[in-house]
C-alpha cells in the first residue's frame, strides 16, 4: 500500500513539473490552464539582424571518420604533394628504405595535422594521404604507379603494404615481402 501512494505522489510531482516547464515564462502556475500548451517564444530581433550561416560541407576526416572516397581533385589545395613520395616506388630505394620513407611521409602528416589519418583499410588510408583530410592537402599524388584500382599503395612485389595505427601518432607499416604471404619469415615492417 506504501509503495501505491509514492508512486501516485511521484506521477503528481512529474504532472506538476511538466505543466510548469510548459509555460511561458511571463505567466505564473495560477494563470495558466493545464490543458494549453506553451508556444515557443519568438526570436529577439538582434539574433534576426545576423546573416544566416552556412554550414561548411562535411569533411570525413574532420568529424573522424574514415576517407572513404579519394578526393575530388578540383577541391584540393594548390600544393605539390610531399616530395618524398616521387621517390616511391622508382626503384632508387631498397624495400626497407621504402618503409623508412613512408614513415617520415606519415610522420609529416601527424605534424601538419595533429593526427595521423582515420581508416580500416590501406585505401582509405591513402584517400586521406591524397587530400581526403581536414586542410585539403594531397601528401601523396593522385596518379601514382604504386597505387593499385583501389587506390591502395602497393610494395615493389605488388602486394597492399598493411597500415596498423598503434597511437593516433605512430604507425606500423607491414609489407608482405617477395614471398606475398602475410606473417611470414621475409615479411618487413617499421617500427
Amino acid at each position: 500500500m506504501k509503495w501505491k501512494a509514492l508512486l501516485l505522489l511521484g506521477a503528481v510531482g512529474l504532472l506538476l513539473y511538466s505543466v510548469i516547464r510548459l509555460q511561458p515564462e511571463n505567466e505564473t502556475a495560477d494563470s495558466a490552464s493545464p490543458h494549453e500548451v506553451a508556444t515557443p517564444r519568438a526570436t529577439p530581433d538582434i539574433y534576426r539582424s545576423f546573416p544566416k550561416a552556412t554550414p561548411p560541407p562535411v569533411n570525413p576526416q574532420a568529424a573522424g571518420r574514415p576517407a572513404f572516397a579519394a578526393p575530388d581533385p578540383a577541391s584540393l589545395q594548390a600544393l605539390p604533394p610531399h616530395p618524398e613520395s616521387q621517390i616511391l616506388g622508382s626503384g632508387e630505394l631498397s624495400a626497407e628504405q621504402e618503409l623508412e620513407l613512408m614513415q617520415g611521409i606519415f610522420q609529416g602528416y601527424v605534424e601538419a595535422m595533429g593526427s595521423l589519418p582515420i581508416g580500416e583499410s590501406n585505401a582509405q588510408i591513402m584517400n586521406a594521404l591524397r587530400g581526403n583530410n581536414p586542410k585539403r592537402w594531397g601528401w601523396f599524388p593522385m596518379q601514382h604507379p604504386r597505387l593499385n584500382e583501389e587506390g591502395a599503395l602497393t610494395d615493389e612485389w605488388g602486394t597492399p603494404y598493411f597500415f596498423h595505427l598503434l597511437t593516433q601518432s605512430r604507425l606500423e607499416i607491414r609489407s608482405a615481402g617477395p614471398d606475398r604471404i602475410w606473417y611470414s619469415e621475409d615479411d618487413l615492417q617499421r617500427p
